[in-house]
């Protein structure tokens, strides 16, 4: 269910974003609740505004007309936390260069939308960079952006993280890479918060390798993604991955199509709904050792290694609509923690109350009754509640003006 399309993003995206208007309320909500970054680093900026949107270097940064990377190079010559406010429009980032943050500046670099709908970073597939580069000991924040048509040969094709990186309403689409991470290979510290990760693959983690360090996705989702070997949605190594209220649904590889945990690393999940995922082995929704810390939906959970909780939803089709949202009678509506607090987590991943019902939901959406206003995603094919047919039926066909 992406909530933009190719077309969209071609077209500027000048349609004004919901996620994008919540992304202050967001932040301040859950930045209390115990994300990595404070608020203290996003009010302490100073902004800088690239004056056009194609990919020129000139080396005159500073001077002159100025573009992202050059904008870029200037935030990491300062000595403070710097804010990068870019247009609701696509920036062209066609040489294959990556953007690369090593310093000197040690203090937070955020990437932020300015203006009323997403930002997007166009790679076109040219190069085979990752589009973000962190290097170790530096940090990174984008808000309200959208990673689109990148390719990499190193794994990360939108972000390779050795650093601090903190993504908040910003969606990761389409990327590509040649070993593990289509879209983010984390190394340092992870934290997703409202984003959504689609269309991408890889050999392993069609969205996300948690390789080392730790990962946090919180009101996230995960759809449609893709891997050639194992974790279509997640790889986790020796990495520690972190799930709260998020949604794993329609991705697949060969083995373990939602979350792949190899026996190095570590996961731990709670609210989180996996299901409609499609594998070659039986274990659609993922495989390998997980902490469950109750209140999940999980379809399959038979290759997951680990004590699932009495409060767990296990195989139970999770009823998610074409557009992703949940059905009327989806068995994660008021199926979470009754004595969940919402002052800690106040807004879902679209920015809606967390709690509308009896019960918080399961998943990254809570069930408001409607689900008018959004885009389909890139398949054209929907996915079959029959686990006979996952080994016969998990093909999808591309279709990115699908809107």
């Amino acid at each position: 269910m992406f909530w933009i399309t190719l077309a969209q993003a071609a077209a500027g995206l000048s349609w004004t974003s919901p996620i994008v208007a919540s992304v202050v309320a967001t932040r301040t909500a859950n930045v209390t609740a115990g994300t990595t970054l404070t608020s203290l680093d996003f009010l302490a900026t100073t902004p800088i505004r690239p004056d056009h949107t194609d990919d020129e270097d000139d080396g005159d940064v500073g001077l002159g007309r100025q573009s992202l990377s050059e904008a870029l190079a200037r935030a990491m010559l300062k000595s403070r936390p710097i804010t990068i406010d870019l247009q609701s429009r696509v920036y062209s980032l066609s040489t294959g260069d990556a953007l690369v943050v090593d310093g000197p500046n040690t203090g937070l670099i955020t990437l932020r939308s300015a203006g009323d709908g997403y930002a997007t970073l166009d790679r076109q597939k040219k190069g085979t960079d990752p589009i973000l580069v962190i290097v170790a000991g530096f940090r990174v924040a984008a808000e309200g952006v959208v990673f689109i048509n990148c390719h990499s040969e190193f794994g990360g094709a939108a972000v390779r993280n050795e650093g601090e990186f903190y993504a908040l309403a910003c969606d990761f689409v389409g990327c590509t890479s040649t070993i593990a991470g289509g879209a983010i290979a984390s190394f340092g510290t992870t934290t997703l918060d409202s984003c959504e990760l689609g269309g991408n693959s890889a050999p392993q983690g069609g969205a996300v390798a948690v390789q080392s360090g730790a990962c946090t996705i919180v009101n996230s989702w995960l759809d449609e993604n893709s891997a050639t070997m194992e974790g279509g949605g997640i790889f986790v190594g020796s990495g520690r991955l972190v799930l709260r209220h998020s949604s794993i649904f329609k991705n697949q590889a060969p083995h373990a199509g939602g979350l792949k945990v190899v026996g190095g690393g570590s996961a731990s999940i709670s609210h989180c709904l996996i299901g409609l995922n499609r594998s070659l082995d039986g274990f659609g929704d993922g495989a390998g050792p997980i902490t469950s810390l109750g209140f999940n939906l999980i379809e399959r959970p038979g290759g997951f290694i680990g004590t699932l909780q009495s409060s767990d939803v296990v195989g139970k089709s999770p009823k998610i609509g074409l557009d992703g949202f949940l059905q009327p009678d989806s068995p994660a509506i008021d199926a979470g923690d009754p004595a969940f607090d919402p002052s800690t987590l106040p807004l879902d991943g679209p920015g809606n109350d967390r709690k509308t019902g009896p019960r918080i939901d399961i998943g990254a959406v809570e069930f408001t009754g409607t689900v008018a206003g959004w885009t389909l995603g890139y398949f054209s094919r929907t996915v079959a509640d029959d686990p006979a047919k996952e080994a016969t039926d998990w093909g999808a066909t591309a279709d990115p003006d699908k809107d």
